[in-house]
């Protein structure tokens, strides 16, 4: 009989895996590693020499590790195996991992149990940063929202208690009475999962899809519905991390991954629904499948335009409009131009200093100014602001803005 912790490294060493594929496969320059998820010790060895690592702490906070100190060759004796290890063990402390007992002759000599300690809080702080990218934005927004102690304005909430505190808004308003605490144990029968995502992805989970969900006695047979419906919504943008066993046998790193995840697909407060109604458009149906085999993408300069800007901040400012924009890759710096009701157009200029890239739900892509940022569209304040795209004129020019964006990956430090 398999044991629960056997069984949650098990799972975990898969489900990591595919989630370091899927990101390792959106840079041209980390693209062609491939861990294989069905070997049994594929992770773990694909890991040892230190440069999959190294890769995936730099793809998700550019310049932390000096590329140049990596040890690139095939065949890496111990000496150069550990020497890439210890630039991991360098970055993850400076990132605020816990090590304890985990150095660099543990990653190389491919101990399991504390290579997938430390990957999963990789992997954790990679999944969380749009929640503190997004957090002062959304702690103000359920502060306003929410009563009692917990909202009390001298509050202050980790990421995992925003996440926490933004499941339990979408339960409630879907009139719910159930409460989050921890992802896996309160989520084993998957009510709390098809609530949210009736509200965050109702066009791949509808509220008769819920019902029909509420009256399985079977808990596997619930929890196959939501991974199937959370795989259709994710559309390959978004690893779902958790299959139907994981879900009931709650287990906790990822279920609280899947949760993380729930956010990032759609980090509003208000529900798919509700964000259509009030712009009168159907934002929540998916676009068709595109063949974009033709574009090189490329950090250069490019000029676009936009099907869609939305821009919302923590003052709950919500701007639709459309406008176009131009990218300026030596330079690092972004011209956005959009249309003012009665206004005429506004132009701004943001340095990719101010750029935070986060995912953007359904929309195309989007980002973060920082707080300390002086862009304006007209009168109005773009710092701590969020803007979402949607609908570039065509797809190379799309694939180019993305490259560009992925080039002003900063992660600056929010300063309010």
């Amino acid at each position: 009989m398999t044991s629960k912790s056997t069984y949650d490294e098990n799972e975990e060493r898969k489900r990591f895996a595919e989630y370091l594929n899927m990101r390792l496969a959106e840079s041209e320059s980390t693209s062609m590693y491939f861990i294989n998820p069905d070997s049994e010790d594929g992770l773990v060895n694909a890991v040892a020499d230190g440069v999959i690592l190294n890769k995936f702490i730099n793809l998700i906070f550019p310049g932390k590790i000096k590329e140049s100190k990596i040890v690139m060759k095939e065949n890496k004796s111990l000496f150069e195996k550990t020497a890439n290890n210890e630039l991991t063990v360098s970055a993850a402390k400076s990132l605020g991992c816990t090590l304890v007992n985990i150095g660099p002759d543990d990653l190389a000599n491919a101990n399991s149990t504390l290579v997938l300690g430390l990957l999963w809080q990789l992997i954790k702080k990679s999944l969380l940063v749009s929640v503190e990218a997004t957090s002062n934005t959304l702690i103000s927004r359920l502060k306003e929202e929410l009563s009692g102690e917990e909202a009390n304005s001298s509050t202050d909430w980790t990421p995992e208690q925003a996440l926490i505190q933004w499941a339990n808004y979408h339960l409630k308003k879907a009139g719910s009475s159930r409460v989050l605490t921890t992802f896996g144990p309160d989520t084993d029968d998957s009510e709390i999962y098809g609530v949210i995502l009736n509200r965050i992805a109702p066009q791949f989970f509808t509220e008769e899809n819920l019902k029909f969900m509420m009256k399985d006695q079977s808990k596997f047979l619930r929890a196959s519905q939501i991974v199937e419906a959370a795989t259709k919504a994710f559309a390959g943008k978004y690893s779902v991390f958790v299959s139907a066993n994981d879900i009931v046998k709650g287990t906790s790193r990822l279920n609280f991954a899947f949760g993380v995840t729930l956010f990032n697909f759609h980090p509003f407060l208000e529900s798919r629904k509700e964000m259509d109604e009030r712009d009168g458009t159907d934002i929540g149906t998916p676009r068709g499948d595109r063949d974009a085999s033709d574009s090189k993408p490329s950090a250069g300069n490019g000029k676009s335009k936009l099907g869609m800007v939305w821009v919302t901040g923590p003052e709950n400012f919500s701007l639709k409009t459309s406008g176009q924009v131009s990218w300026f890759g030596k330079m690092g710096k972004m011209e956005l131009q959009v249309k003012e009701k009665g206004e005429g157009n506004s132009t701004t200029m943001i340095s990719r200093e101010e750029i935070q890239v986060i995912p953007c739900s359904l929309w195309d892509f989007g980002f973060l100014v920082n707080a300390k940022s002086n862009a304006k569209i007209g009168n109005t304040s773009l710092a701590d602001k969020t803007v979402c795209f949607l609908e570039l004129e065509d797809e190379i020019k799309e694939a180019d803005l993305k490259s560009f964006l992925e080039s002003c990956r900063r992660f600056p430090k929010r300063e309010t």
